[in-house]
């Protein structure tokens, strides 16, 4: 008997195991990105109230790595935290739960003393984004992370900056 036609099966099934687990990781591999966000939206006027067309908060703007965002909608979800949206130019929705950390205002004692005569009222908050995978679509179902940075507001301009990993499922 020839050990050569056993051989030439045990290589053909090991190299078929191979090939198994091979794409049973790549089935359930993920990718994470570090990505850099820049939203640009309007500033709150006391006078005047919201410059945004859609309460509380909106505004455009580019995450590295991700492309352009074309709406960012914010929406108060409780006391010092907002549910993020936003909308990329394929309709991907990227959904962060972004909790409010330290707030401060240049000048002031307290931040509770705006003056209602300000054009703008200048004030910081320390942001901390995680991403929400169950409500994201597109290109983001599933995904998770976690960012962080600040928001910045005075006069008719606010810009948030966020930075951290986003991984896809």
């Amino acid at each position: 008997m020839s050990l050569k036609p056993v051989i030439t099966k045990l290589v053909l099934l090991t190299g078929l195991v191979f090939a198994l687990l091979v794409a049973a990781t790549a089935a359930t591999a993920s990718t994470t990105l570090d990505i850099k966000a820049t939203i640009n939206g309007p500033g709150m006027r006391a006078v005047e109230g919201p410059t945004c067309p859609v309460w509380p908060l909106c505004g455009q703007g580019e995450v590295v790595g991700l492309g352009q965002v074309d709406e960012a909608v914010v929406g108060l979800a409780g006391p010092r935290t907002a549910i993020d949206e936003w909308t990329f130019a394929d309709g991907s929705k990227l959904v962060l739960l972004v909790t409010h950390e330290i707030f401060s205002c240049p000048g002031a004692n307290d931040c509770r003393s705006f003056n209602e005569h300000s054009f703008g009222n200048p004030f910081s908050v320390t942001l901390t984004a995680t991403v929400d995978g169950g409500l994201s679509t597109g290109r983001f179902a599933g995904a998770s992370g976690t960012l962080t940075g600040e928001l910045k507001v005075a006069g008719g301009v606010a810009i948030t900056q966020l930075s951290g990993q986003l991984t896809f499922a």
